[in-house]
């Protein structure tokens, strides 16, 4: 699509816009949103303000409210027109607690409990890459959704630093991780900043470069 969501001041004040590349306009969600994802069909905005989960329907402007999630810190995704996730902040030294919610019966159910899981999703929301983070180290994955199985990567790097798109996927990988580090806090906390690679991972033929 044409249109993204930009956040600033994260994490101490994060503050929520929608930027139009076509024209070069700014949106901003209200001051109070804490989290924000993108509909499948791009049309519509899910964004978390206070603890009132809406979603805004772009054409229209017109926003609706779905449910409430009291949940301090928070990540949300919107993986299928009925079903959106959302999770703590990841932690190597805490619990990753994601849930699923089915956005008309307003069932929340377990999706995934594992230290330190930080999550970025592909276009389809088929497959993820997932970090398992910890004290002890941190392994990258790559996360089939429907099956839930996963495939554990040669590379190391946060799913931040990566888009999955086509089957192939493009990441910044650090060139040096020193020892010590324990991710995703450092990094999160700004204690390192890295000189990275790209990587291209061709999920066809099972080459990298």
């Amino acid at each position: 699509g044409s249109k993204i969501i930009a956040v600033f001041n994260y994490p101490e004040a994060p503050r929520f816009s929608i930027f139009n590349t076509d024209d070069g306009t700014w949106q901003a969600l209200p001051s109070a949103t804490r989290a924000a994802a993108w509909a499948p069909n791009s049309l519509e905005i899910a964004y978390l303000e206070g603890n009132s989960l809406k979603i805004l329907e772009l054409q229209k402007q017109t926003a609706r409210t779905i449910t409430s999630i009291f949940q301090p810190d928070i990540q949300l995704w919107w993986l299928e027109p009925d079903q959106m996730l959302f999770g703590t902040t990841p932690s190597a030294f805490l619990t990753t607690q994601i849930w699923s919610l089915n956005i008309k019966t307003k069932i929340v159910t377990p999706f995934l409990s594992e230290t330190g899981a930080v999550l970025a999703w592909s276009d389809d929301k088929e497959l993820a890459l997932k970090l398992r983070g910890s004290a002890q180290g941190s392994i990258l994955s790559l996360f089939h959704n429907t099956t839930g199985t996963q495939i554990d990567l040669r590379v190391l790097t946060l799913p931040e630093k990566c888009v999955l798109k086509n089957n192939q996927i493009y990441c910044g990988v650090p060139k040096i991780i020193r020892e010590g580090l324990t991710l995703p806090d450092d990094f999160y906390q700004r204690n390192v900043y890295f000189d990275d690679n790209l990587y291209l991972i061709d999920l066809n033929s099972g080459t990298n470069a």
